[in-house]
């Protein structure tokens, strides 16, 4: 069986979630003997060409239906596997798979067929208003884009979702993200969950752990729809050592404001693997998120190395405690609450080899080799 693997994505500068369940998945189907092509598709970086682009992306690219149409004739695979098609590649990639009889699939990591903006947040917190509506509120209110892209995204939403049967599989990464879109009438019987997963934890990683260490680490794109404003009470209120990873727009704000203090350390754009190094000698993550987090990366990776987390009780991070028993949940809009919480943990030795014993119980059952084994009978039921 041979697969293509297509995602759709706006800069290669930046490594997200999405990129690292791709790249995990494309590792372990070719470990299974699965003949994979994964193929990433990207804006241009600046400039008018990359505006042109990305109105095309939300209305119809011929460049994108001729790359991937170029890549079925090269490969010619038995189906086709989708990774964000809105709002970078267009309605246009899915007829040139339709065009060449393919099953096609569409992993669901975000709610961009159902919210404008993508991440369920407007106006500082999280927003679901546009469920059942195909975007439109968001059209009044010109969410996350202005007007134009707005009613682009809207319209290409209510044709698709009306008209266009093409998709055999939508894969939805945690049953919040599979309600959400049912909520929104999609087919029943064509959204399935399929979780992400990281690799397997290793036993030698707890034994690196300094005993007693008092420290947090925030990991992810620092905006205040990830929780930016949280994190800055995090480090004025905690007097104990402040990992933050990412870039993103609140990045400079943060920087000018908390440099210089010794207990904080920035590392902006990291490796994956670099990342991983940080968090697996942290004492607690945290996700305080005011967005609807689909089922974040970070969270898993977290558990997977034995590491509790504090979040926000929202969207797929509230299913991720809840099933795993291994964090802490604050209201989203409790920010005062989050700091005290997460003190309260780092102080709680005893709650804290709780929670890290059933981090590493939760990830043991949810490895990596049995969602892949998952993703495969899904392929297989599409072809065979």
């Amino acid at each position: 069986m041979k697969v293509l693997i297509i995602q759709g994505s706006g800069s290669n500068d930046l490594i997200s979630g999405e990129d690292v369940v791709i790249a995990n998945d494309v590792k372990e189907l070719h470990s299974n003997g699965i003949n994979v092509v994964f193929k990433k598709i990207t804006l241009c970086d600046k400039g008018i060409k990359k505006f042109l682009q990305k109105i095309a992306g939300v209305t119809w690219s011929i460049s994108k239906y001729k790359i991937v149409d170029k890549y079925i004739q090269e490969y010619k695979p038995d189906l086709i596997h989708f990774h964000t098609i809105l709002p970078y590649l267009s309605l246009s990639v899915i007829y040139a798979a339709k065009k060449n009889n393919l099953p096609i699939l569409q992993t669901l990591h975000n709610g961009r067929w159902l919210c404008l903006e993508g991440g369920y947040f407007r106006a500082g917190s999280y927003c679901d208003d546009c469920i059942q509506t195909y975007g439109f509120k968001g059209v009044l209110r010109g969410c996350g884009h202005g007007p134009l892209i707005s009613f682009l995204l809207f319209l290409n939403n209510f044709l698709f979702r009306r008209f266009d049967k093409s998709i055999s599989k939508f894969i939805a990464v945690s049953n919040f993200v599979k309600d959400q879109h049912i909520r929104s009438n999609f087919p029943l019987e064509k959204v399935i969950v399929r979780k992400n997963s990281v690799p397997d934890f290793k036993e030698k990683i707890l034994a690196r752990r300094i005993k007693n260490q008092k420290n947090i680490t925030y990991s992810g794109r620092i905006s205040i729809a990830k929780g930016s404003n949280t994190l800055e009470l995090l480090i004025q209120n905690l007097d104990v050592c402040i990992n933050i990873i990412g870039n993103g727009p609140e990045l400079e704000n943060i920087t000018d404001k908390y440099q210089h203090y010794p207990n904080v350390y920035l590392y902006g754009k990291v490796s994956n693997e670099k990342a991983i190094q940080i968090i697996e000698k942290s004492s607690v993550v945290v996700i305080p998120s005011k967005c609807g987090e689909s089922y974040p990366t970070v969270a898993i990776e977290a558990l997977s190395r034995g590491i509790p987390i504090v979040a926000s009780n929202i969207g797929g991070l509230k299913e991720i405690v809840e099933e795993s028993s291994a964090g802490l949940l604050v209201d989203l809009e409790k920010e005062k609450e989050f700091v005290e919480t997460v003190e309260m943990l780092i102080n709680n030795p005893e709650k804290l080899e709780f929670l890290r014993s059933n981090a590493i119980k939760f990830s043991n059952k949810n490895n990596i080799k049995s969602k892949t084994i998952e993703l495969i009978n899904i392929y297989k039921s599409e072809v065979f």
